[in-house]
């Protein structure tokens, strides 16, 4: 009888003990290998500057005599695209502009962990510059503009493509390995980035 009474206990804990619960797994991201590479020549009418040789340079808008030229720098195997714009400025019209880009960077501050800005200058060449690096599950991870506070100012935003709407976000871990290498690009821009003609 005791034999019985051990063999159907073991028998219940060997059919409700091995129950197969799916574990749920944390989410996983394919690995991002970024190449060595080069950086080219880049020239954009009113300056020069280099860029990756992963990317390439699409002049969106430039028309004669306009004070605006548009233009992306794109990465098209990491579907991201730097969304530059440069403006003739002069004195009065510089406060304006920095207030526009101040407006544009902190626009996300209620959904960023950080926004860490490394201030750039380089008095031979006349180029002055803020590069913000905005932390947490943002659309732009990645925003900069250089100026000669005189004439010429360029700014521009990193967005990655598969990001369709306004109010959508990236997630920061999946994009990490790209928003590195392209912040990275873009001080290396800021730091080659030479104007044709500046005012005293």
């Amino acid at each position: 009888m005791k034999q019985l009474i051990v063999v159907l206990g073991l028998c219940c804990i060997f059919f409700t003990g091995c129950d197969n619960q799916p574990v749920p797994r944390p989410k996983g991201y394919n690995r991002i290998d970024i190449p060595v590479y080069k950086y080219l020549q880049g020239d954009i009418s009113d300056f020069t500057f280099e860029y990756s040789a992963l990317a390439k340079i699409i002049v969106k808008e430039k028309k004669p005599g306009n004070k605006e030229v548009w233009f992306d720098i794109r990465y098209p195997d990491y579907n991201a695209v730097l969304h530059c714009t440069y403006l003739a400025i002069d004195r009065k019209s510089l406060s304006k502009v920095l207030d526009d880009n101040h407006r544009l960077v902190y626009s996300h501050v209620s959904m960023a962990d950080a926004i860490d800005q490394k201030v750039y200058e380089d008095t031979e060449n006349k180029v002055s510059g803020i590069l913000y690096t905005i932390e947490g599950d943002v659309a732009t991870p990645v925003q900069f503009f250089v100026t000669d506070s005189v004439a010429n100012f360029v700014r521009g935003s990193l967005y990655y493509e598969s990001v369709t709407s306004v109010d959508s976000k990236i997630e920061t871990d999946s994009v990490t390995p790209i928003t590195e290498m392209v912040k990275k690009d873009v001080s290396h821009l800021m730091m080659t980035l030479r104007w044709e003609k500046t005012i005293e």
